[in-house]
């Protein structure tokens, strides 16, 4: 299975699980040193304000910029579901 993980109150995998696509989620922190739980808080937003419970196919890295004033970005992406609230109690039961 794929690494799962909880951030205020959103399931993030780094795989697929089954559940409703609700849109694709992107976030980048334009600045040196962002750290990842401030990147996870502005996904769990987004998925949130779609309505969706979690991230699947979730992902981060760094890119280098070409312009401005840092020259690294951390950057997220997934996809925002919908899951069953059994799956998310099992999902949350094992993490």
């Amino acid at each position: 299975m794929s690494r799962v993980s909880e951030y205020d109150g959103i399931i993030f995998c780094e795989g697929a699980l089954a559940g409703a696509e609700v849109s694709k989620i992107k976030v980048e922190l334009s600045r040196q040193n962002a750290l990842l739980n401030e990147l996870k808080s502005r996904m769990a937003s987004q998925a949130k304000s779609f309505g969706a419970n979690a991230i699947i196919n979730y992902s981060y890295k760094q890119e280098k910029k070409l312009f401005g004033w840092d020259s690294l970005s951390l950057v997220g992406t997934g996809t925002a579901i919908i899951i069953s609230d059994e799956q998310l109690l099992e999902l949350k039961t094992n993490i």
